[in-house]
């Protein structure tokens, strides 16, 4: 009788230890190496002339000519060099963290399904040549840690995990070059804003002195 509660117990510890283990090699912890998941965007991440994001309200597109950055919907209006950079570094290095399902009926609840759903994005990057190099979608927060976010390339069927550092801007606008002329407030006396439409009436704003800051 002993032995067989002895032999009983070591039954719930080796179950207990194996669930421990599945566990922990579930953290996704920052020693495990993972793949690079677009290494496409590295190769060619000096050629690339077209961004676009779309999410259940709005399509945001940036172009680049003559190694130029800017916003189509906005007149040309310059887009920050830094910003895309940054998003295109940020997507080169992009890790997937553990392969999820492939079967397409898990896809909506997730977020990975076209038309875009509310919280989901599509990103579609696009070479010199005009050639589709990336078409994706991040979906839901895992639901285990919010930094973890779903992904489908939508070449495939397959989704996977992978740490959400992928900062973006939903607005075009919030794109732009924030700052085309550096000019101290202090210095400046008077604005004239003059439009194109002939219809539309010239403002000007001005102050009394340069040191005004009203």
């Amino acid at each position: 009788m002993k032995s067989q509660r002895i032999f009983i117990l070591a039954i719930l510890i080796t179950i207990l230890l194996a669930l421990i283990f599945s566990l922990q090699n579930s953290n996704y912890s920052e020693k495990k190496e993972y793949s690079i998941f677009f290494p496409v965007i590295k190769e060619n991440i000096d050629n690339i002339s077209k961004i676009e994001i779309n999410n259940s309200n709005s399509s945001i597109y940036l172009l680049k000519k003559d190694d130029v950055w800017y916003l189509p919907n906005y007149e040309g209006y310059p887009a920050s060099k830094k910003k895309i950079n940054n998003f295109l570094f940020n997507l080169a290095s992009l890790k997937i963290v553990d392969k999820k399902t492939s079967n397409p009926i898990n896809h909506k609840k997730l977020g990975l399904v076209l038309p875009v759903e509310d919280a989901s994005n599509r990103f579609r990057v696009f070479g010199n040549n005009k050639e589709l190099l990336v078409d994706f979608l991040i979906g839901s927060k895992s639901k285990q840690n919010e930094e973890l976010s779903y992904i489908r390339n939508l070449t495939s069927n397959d989704t996977w995990l992978f740490k959400n550092d992928l900062a973006f801007y939903n607005t075009e606008l919030d794109w732009s070059e924030e700052s085309i002329l550096r000019i101290a407030r202090w210095r400046v006396k008077s604005i004239k804003i003059e439009s194109t439409d002939k219809n539309d009436k010239d403002i000007f704003i001005s102050k009394d002195k340069y040191s005004d800051q009203a």
